[in-house]
């Protein structure tokens, strides 16, 4: 579907696919779903889970499932932190600093 008018004006096609050039291959889909409803510090889950569930959960994941926990959360998170961590221990351990 065309644009609208005033906004074909202001579209920047250049700038548009610099954009996407930028962010081809960048991982998207269940890393933005298990971060998108998180916007508070608590109250953020519907019950019965809990921010303690998922530090129990995700610490279990680390153990059986590295590869998959990195591809997952840790990535996630060590971008939102500004940290290189390779597990949830290391994730927690900074946010309570």
């Amino acid at each position: 579907m065309p644009l609208h008018p005033d906004l074909q004006e202001r579209f920047n096609n250049e700038r548009a696919n610099q954009f996407l050039q930028s962010v081809l291959g960048l991982p998207y889909g269940s890393h933005n779903f298990l971060f998108g409803f998180i916007d508070t510090i608590e109250d953020n889950f519907p019950p019965p889970l809990s921010p303690q569930f998922f530090e129990v959960a995700f610490a279990i994941l680390d153990r059986i499932y590295p590869a998959l926990a990195q591809n997952l959360y840790i990535d996630a998170l060590n971008m939102r932190l500004g940290t290189q961590c390779t597990n949830i221990t290391c994730i927690i351990m900074v946010s309570l600093n």
